[in-house]
């Protein structure tokens, strides 16, 4: 019953048996994005940007715990000095990058400084000080990557929300969101 309808839906559908006949064209290339500009991803400005802050914050936080507890161990010493470390440490990833031409978010930055501690958690119950310390340690990493993610997805520029694309099959139906 298929084989009698489709001479007759050809017959009076010229367009539909025209393309039935065309032979298969090549696929469209996707659209692929790049970044340009200083603001795009830079391993050299991340270097910098993770060994400054680590230094800034890691001064910074022993300075503090020296002035607090006087040369003695001291639980104040111990939470101004993190304090001080956390509030620093993303903070001078994000200054070193915007000074070197990064164009990275603060909010973000800040994410990737607490990064850290979410994936030492696990430990956190057994040997809390063995979770702060891995987090205070990566830190510096993980704010400085965050900084250079937000600054190389700002070079590539506004993105379409939604936009379909022409496909061998037909189109596809693309969504995205940003950062």
């Amino acid at each position: 019953m298929t084989f009698r309808l489709l001479p007759l839906v050809l017959a009076f559908v010229p367009a539909l048996a025209a393309a039935q006949e065309a032979p298969p064209t090549d696929p469209v290339a996707p659209v692929v994005r790049k970044a340009t500009g200083p603001a795009k991803a830079n391993a050299g400005r991340f270097v910098v940007e993770f060994l400054g802050s680590g230094l800034a914050g890691g001064l910074a936080a022993y300075g503090t715990y020296s002035a607090s507890c006087g040369g003695d161990p001291c639980l104040g010493g111990l939470v101004g000095g993190s304090v001080v470390n956390i509030g620093l440490t993303p903070l001078a990833a994000w200054g070193i990058g915007r000074a070197l031409g990064g164009e990275g978010d603060l909010g973000y930055t800040y994410v990737g400084g607490m990064m850290p501690f979410t994936a030492t958690g696990p430990i956190a119950g057994e040997n809390p000080g063995a979770a702060l310390g891995v987090g205070m340690a990566l830190m510096p990493l993980t704010s400085a990557l965050m900084f250079e993610l937000t600054s190389h997805m700002k070079a590539l520029g506004p993105v379409d929300a939604v936009g379909v694309e022409p496909s061998a099959d037909g189109a596809v139906l693309t969504m995205s969101g940003r950062f």
